[in-house]
Order: C-alpha cells, then structure tokens, then sequence
C-alpha cells in the first residue's frame, strides 16, 4: 500500500468517528489534525478562528486514541463550557473539569485516576494551570502517575497565548506549566500526541511560549484569520460610554447580542453597566464579568449568554431551520442581550446572535483586538461592527494600570505593546484590515487567501465616515497640516523642550486649529495629541503620584517634545 493510500484511510477512518461519535460532517483540517494526532502522535499547533471547531480536535484524538486526556484551560469559565459540551457530544466519551468539581469529588476522581493502568475508557479531563501548580501537588503526582503508566494519549492546551501574555506577573502558574504537564509527556512508555489552540496569534508571543513550555511543533496548522465582513470603526469622544449606548441600541433594534470591554473593572460594574441599563428595554438583562467575578458567577453568565434571545409571546416560535432559535435546556432565568467584561472574558464566551462589540479605550495587546472581534459570530451578511472609543483620558487610565505594575519588564512590555496598538488606531498607513492580517498571519508563510489590499468600506481608514472627523481625504490631510502649523506657533521646536502644559494648551489652541468644525474640536484635539504620542513626536514619562499631589487620572505624565520638526517621525504622521 502506497503512502498516500494509507493516508486516504487513516482520513476516512477519522471522518468515520466524527460522524458516528460526535454526529459532525468533519472539516478538513479536523481530518487532517486528529490523523496526525491518532496515527503519528503528532506535535501540533492549531490557530483557526472562533467557530471553526478546534475544540473536536483534541476530543476526536482522544475518542480514537482512547486513554486520558489532559486538556489545559487558562480560563476556568472555558473549562466549565468545554466539558458541557464534550460531555453532550459523546456518549462515549467523559469529560471531567476539575477546577468545577467539590473537593470530595476531586478526592473520588485521584482515587480512579490512580487505579487506572490502561486505556480501555476514554476520559477528557480539563484542568487550570493554577491546579497543577503547588510543591505538593496530589492532582499533579496522579497525572505524572498517568504517563509513567501510558495511560495518556492526548495532551492539550487552549488559548496558548494567554500563556505568554499572563506567564511573568498576572498568573505564574502559566510559567510553571513545563515542569507540571509537558515534561511527563517523555515518561511514558508510549509516545502522547499534542495540540496548542487559539484563534490570535503573532509570531512574538507564539516564540515566547516556546521558550516558556519547551514544546516544538511537528506540524503547523494556520487558518484564515481574515474577519472582513465586520466593519471597523473608531471615534474619538469626551464620554465613551455614550458611544457604548448608542451601538447597544443599535444592534438590539436589529436583534443582535452586544459585548462591551472596558479596561478598568469599576467602569464595567458602574459607567458602562448604569448607561447600558438606560436603555435596554423591560425583559432584558446585562452582566458584568472582571477578574474578581466568582467563577460559579462566570459560568452562569457564560451559559446565559449562550443561550438563545428570549422572545415575548407575540414574537415567540422558532425560525424554519434555525438551531439557535430553539429553547434552551439551560435552567437560567436570565436574558442576557448584554455582556459588558474586561479582559477576563475576551476568549470563551460565545453566543450566534452577538453582532456587534465595543470597546471602551484602547486595547492594551493588538491580540485582545482580534479576540474581541471573535466573539461576532456572523452567519450571513448582517450587521457586525467592532467599535473603539478612545480619548487621551482612556489612554492615560491605562498608562495608570501599567504604571503600577511591579515588574520593570513586564511595564516595559505592556508600554510597547500598547504603542503598537496605538499606532494601529490612529497612526496606520493602510487598510486596517490588511494590517490585521498581517499582524496575525503564519510567521514565514504564505499569505492565506488571495484578497485584495484594501476592504473598501469596512474599516475606518478605508471608509472615513467610520470615524470622527471624516470627510475628503484632502480635507483630513489639510487639518494635520493647520495642527502642525498650530503646534509650531505654541510650542518651540529648538531641541528638546519640556512642557508640562502641552494637553492643556492643544485643547486652548483647538478653535485656531480647526476653525471650521468647532462642534468636534475635542475629538480632533484628542485624535492629534494621541497621533504625536503614537508616533513618537511626543514623548513622556509617568510616575504615581505623591500622596499630596494631583495628576490626570492619578497618574503623572510629564511631556516633551523632541526633534519633531525634521524628524522621520514628524514626516510619517503629517503624511
């Protein structure tokens, strides 16, 4: 039998559990994973969209493997909906999440897990990696247990870029997840196929996991990340909590699901929470999830945001084949239409109804930007919209967050990474889309679809009625050249000259900048002032304040103009 004969069968073989296990008509990437996983024991790393169906991978090599598979999940909502979902597509199958389980279920199950020698059942088990982690770990001693004895045969992580993003201050235990999983994987006897997931990720942070797991990659499988059918919009606002409003109302008059994030947990609980009530009509409900929201609280808002739109009695009754319409098995009570949430639920949430999502001030990684836009599940050619509202004082609260970090490094991290998305919102020099693309493509390969360089309409450099100050090209073009002209005759340019008055003095000198649109001269000041930081013309340094002193949102920003005005960088922004 040729070698491409025999990889006709294992195909088959693996498109014959999907359908007979899972009750699915398998995509071909899933057929090609689960193969490399189930016949070679296969390294793999997966990066497909939200949707796409990366979670059966692990599930179909486990089903076909048999044996325990130990999946890990950085957030423990996502356990909580992986192993309801696991456990409802297989009969055959258990899936067990053990950050859910009591503490005398957790003793019953080590019990089982250290009475098990072969793989004569299939058992999915989902962990944090905060539960492997502790010197004395007994969940950790079973599972090493597990591959000394070959009972593993799949190991799995989800999300693996929040393993970069998280591992040095926010969750250590990421950091730690070498030692605690992936090194048992040379003690067993039999060789353990592997699969790394997510939706977003850059060639920066996938190098920083390698480093921090010590796993390589014996195949690679990068999907389309391309998201073109949502429209990309930008403005610039005193109160960003009003253009938060506005596009719930919006999207709820089109009967679309809204996520609303926000960097800061008291804005989501109070600002963003008491605006959206305003307006959301009798029946409906809003819920909020930080990084303190219970976990048990996070997973019923979870299910409840999946779960279908509720419907009064008059509209009630389900559309002609449309699953997503139909009654919910869930005993929730609720009716959530909104979901307002800071990073802690920008991956694991899902619901087929969401059609928009906005953003309150700039995301603080160009990855929760492409995580955010992946909770639209768009089905046909609706209305999908991703919407950031951004002033200086949003931008300064985050510089705050960053500035109290402990670490030198990781503040030296989040400042570049937020420079980066920076220079995306108001700096960037083409399509947004087409830059999202590439920001977001397989590192040395081949561009994944044939698409054209620009979107058209769908992003707010393509199509400037998607942000604030739109209008001609050459009329945006003018107002940079009568700002510059403006800052020139406000501050001097001889050297380097410190000016602890700059925000101040944009803000007087706005009418004589923009003369002709004084209704909007605060988005114009607010959009320059945040150009010339993007670009480097204007630097500062920012320190938390005495306890005597005052600064823009408690944090002091002294700034400084530099060699703007025969620098590269002054000649990139006022083009």
């Amino acid at each position: 039998m040729s070698t491409g004969e025999l990889a006709e069968r294992e195909e088959a073989a693996v498109r014959d559990m999907l359908f007979s296990e899972f009750n699915i008509v398998a995509r071909p990437f899933q057929v090609k994973i689960i193969r490399e996983m189930r016949f070679h024991s296969r390294s793999i790393l997966m990066v497909h969209k939200t949707g796409d169906g990366k979670s059966m991978v692990p599930l179909g090599s486990v089903r076909m493997k048999r044996g325990v598979g130990i999946i890990v999940v950085p957030l423990l909502t996502i356990g909580s909906g992986q192993e309801a979902a696991a456990g409802a597509a297989c009969k055959n199958m258990e899936a067990i999440h053990w950050d859910g389980l009591s503490k005398h279920d957790k003793q019953l199950l080590l019990e089982r897990l250290n009475a098990t020698h072969d793989r004569s059942r299939c058992i999915v088990l989902f962990v944090s990696p905060q539960s492997l982690d502790g010197k004395s770990n007994n969940l950790r001693s079973a599972i090493e247990g597990l591959f000394r004895r070959g009972v593993v045969s799949t190991v799995g992580i989800d999300e693996l870029h929040r393993v970069s993003l998280d591992s040095l201050v926010l969750r250590r235990a990421f950091g730690r997840l070498k030692k605690n999983l992936f090194a048992f994987r040379a003690l067993s006897p039999t060789p353990v196929a592997l699969v790394a997931m997510t939706a977003t990720l850059t060639a920066e942070l996938l190098d920083q996991f390698k480093v921090i797991t010590g796993l390589e990659f014996d195949v690679v499988e990068w999907g389309d990340t391309q998201r073109r059918n949502i429209a990309l919009k930008l403005v610039f606002a005193d109160s960003p909590a009003k253009e938060l409003k506005k596009l719930v109302v919006a999207h709820r008059e089109n009967a679309g699901k809204i996520v609303l994030y926000t960097n800061h947990s008291t804005r989501a609980e109070t600002n963003l929470r008491d605006a959206v009530e305003k307006v959301l009509p009798a029946g409906e409900d809003v819920a909020t999830i930080v990084g303190k929201t219970p976990a048990i609280l996070k997973t019923y808002f979870i299910d409840g945001w999946g779960a279908p739109i509720k419907k009064d009695e008059e509209g009630a009754g389900e559309e002609d084949g449309d699953e997503a319409h139909h009654p919910s098995t869930s005993p929730l009570c609720l009716n959530l239409t909104v979901l307002i949430a800071t990073g802690a639920a920008n991956c694991g949430i899902d619901s087929r109804e969401c059609t928009g999502v906005g953003r309150e001030g700039p995301p603080p990684h160009i990855i929760d930007m492409l995580q955010e836009m992946g909770r639209i599940r768009f089905q046909d050619d609706g209305m999908y919209e991703y919407l950031v509202a951004l002033n200086v004082a949003m931008w300064a609260s985050l510089i705050l967050r960053i500035q109290k970090t402990e670490s030198a490094a990781e503040r030296a991290r989040q400042r570049s990474s937020l420079l980066v998305v920076l220079k995306l919102l108001v700096l960037t020099p083409r399509c947004v889309h087409t830059e999202l693309e590439t920001a977001f493509s397989m590192p040395g390969g081949e561009p994944v679809a044939s698409l054209p360089n620009e979107c058209k309409d769908k992003c707010w450099f393509c199509n400037l009625a998607l942000t604030h100050g739109g209008g001609s090209e050459g009329k945006v073009k003018a107002n940079k050249v009568a700002a510059g002209e403006a800052l020139t005759r406000c501050f001097s340019v001889n050297g380097s000259t410190p000016s602890a008055d700059v925000l101040g003095a944009l803000y007087s000198a706005r009418a004589k900048i923009w003369p002709e649109v004084k209704k909007a001269t605060k988005q114009y000041a607010s959009r320059l002032l945040l150009q010339l930081i993007a670009s480097e013309i204007l630097s500062f340094t920012a320190r938390l304040p005495h306890k005597k002193e005052k600064g823009v949102g408690s944090v002091l920003l002294n700034w400084n103009f530099i060699h703007w005005k025969s620098d590269e960088r002054w000649q990139v922004f006022s083009t």
